[in-house]
């Protein structure tokens, strides 16, 4: 795994075909994750800014999966990359 400031992925939701690219901050101290979701093509369009906890991203990860959505990055390594790079 890259030692990456960000982790980017994209999903692809199958029953529309849309794609969202998200991006992932570090967990910060108390394991935060800043993240920015902004539909496929659109890099510049404001997007959806939130914050989750690792085990609520990775939850949501868990549920677009069972609904068959395409991940470019599986759970494991999301949550991997998470745990490696908490501040």
């Amino acid at each position: 795994m890259s030692e990456r400031r960000t982790l980017g992925f994209h999903a692809t939701d199958p029953s529309t075909g849309d794609t969202v690219v998200i991006e992932l901050s570090p967990p910060d101290a108390d394991g935060t994750i800043a993240f920015r979701e902004w539909p496929a093509g659109q890099a510049t369009a404001a997007g959806i800014e939130g914050t989750a906890t690792a085990a609520e991203f990775e939850e949501r990860m868990q549920r677009w999966a069972r609904a068959g959505w395409k991940l470019g990055e599986p759970v494991p390594i999301v949550m991997e990359w998470l745990r490696r790079h908490a501040r």
